[in-house]
C-alpha cells in the first residue's frame, strides 16, 4: 500500500541517493519475521515522491556502474598480482637453474613438502619408506641398535633416577643409619 503520489523504489541504496541529493523518503516496510517471540519488520528500498523518482533512478544507476566498476578494478588488480607473482616465480626457478645447472642431484620439493610425484595415490610412496628406512638403519629409531655395548663406567659415578620434586631421591647407599625406610609406616 503506497499513499497517493508516492512510488516504492525497492533498490539497494536508494537510501543513499535519497540522502545525497536532498529527497524526502521513508523506508519502506513491506512485511515482518516473526522468531523468537518479536515481529522484526523486513524494510526493503525507499517510498518517495513520484516527481523525484526519474533523478533517483538515474543516480541509482550511476552508482551501480560506480560499484560494478570497483569490482572490475579489485579483480583486475588480483588477477595482476596473481601473474606478477607467477612470473617473479618463474624468474627465481630460471635463476637457480643458470646459477646451479652444473649440480646434478638436485631434488625438487612441491609446496606441500612432496617431491615431483606429490606422494599421492600415483607417486612412489614405498620407494620413499625403503629409502626412509635405509637413512634411518643407522639410528635405531631412538632404541639401541643391534651390537651397541653400553659403557661400562656404571660403577665411577652412580645413577641418579628423578621421578617426582616433591620427595627428592637420592643415591641407594644413602639410607638412615639402622638401614629403615624413612618413608615406611610402622
Amino acid at each position: 500500500m503506497c499513499p497517493e503520489g508516492a512510488v516504492h523504489l525497492p533498490y539497494r541504496g536508494t537510501v543513499k541517493v535519497c540522502k545525497r541529493l536532498g529527497i524526502d523518503y521513508a523506508e519502506a516496510v513491506v512485511g515482518f519475521e516473526f522468531g523468537h517471540r518479536m515481529a522484526v519488520p523486513v524494510i526493503q528500498g525507499v517510498v518517495i515522491a513520484e516527481e523525484h523518482q526519474d533523478r533517483v533512478l538515474e543516480e541509482l544507476d550511476k552508482d551501480e556502474a560506480e560499484r560494478k566498476r570497483k569490482e572490475d578494478e579489485k579483480r583486475r588488480k588480483a588477477a595482476l598480482s596473481g601473474w606478477r607473482k607467477f612470473i617473479m616465480g618463474l624468474r627465481v626457478a630460471d635463476r637457480l637453474k643458470q646459477e646451479y645447472a652444473d649440480v646434478e642431484d638436485i631434488e625438487v620439493v612441491n609446496s606441500n613438502g612432496k617431491g615431483p610425484q606429490g606422494g599421492g595415490p600415483d607417486g612412489d610412496d614405498d620407494a620413499d619408506l625403503r629409502a626412509m628406512m635405509e637413512r634411518d638403519e643407522d639410528m635405531g629409531g631412538g632404541f639401541l641398535p643391534e651390537g651397541h655395548e653400553e659403557d661400562e663406567d656404571e660403577d665411577e659415578q652412580p645413577k641418579q633416577t628423578h621421578s617426582s620434586s616433591y620427595f627428592p631421591m637420592g643415591h641407594e647407599d644413602d639410607e638412615d643409619d639402622d638401614g629403615a625406610d624413612p618413608f615406611e609406616i610402622e
